[in-house]
C-alpha cells in the first residue's frame, strides 16, 4: 500500500474513493487522512451536537445565538 492508496480510502468509513460518484467532495485533514462527503456531513453534525451539549457558543453559518 502506498501513500496514495491511503488517501484514496475514507479514514472514517473505509470506502474506497473509486466507489463514490465522480466529482464527489472529499476533504483531507492535516494528517493526510481523506474523508468522503457522507462522513464529512456526519462529523460536522457530531461537532455541532457536542458543542450544543457542552454549552460551547457554536454558531452555524448564517445564524447567531442570542
Amino acid at each position: 500500500m502506498t501513500g496514495r492508496d491511503v488517501q484514496e480510502i475514507c479514514a472514517e468509513c473505509a470506502i474506497p474513493r473509486r466507489f463514490t460518484p465522480p466529482g464527489s467532495l472529499w476533504l483531507a485533514d492535516g494528517h493526510g487522512n481523506g474523508y468522503c462527503h457522507e462522513c464529512l456531513a456526519m462529523l460536522e453534525l457530531t461537532g455541532e451536537l457536542l458543542a450544543l451539549a457542552s454549552g460551547w457558543p457554536y454558531e452555524r453559518e448564517g445564524e447567531r445565538r442570542a
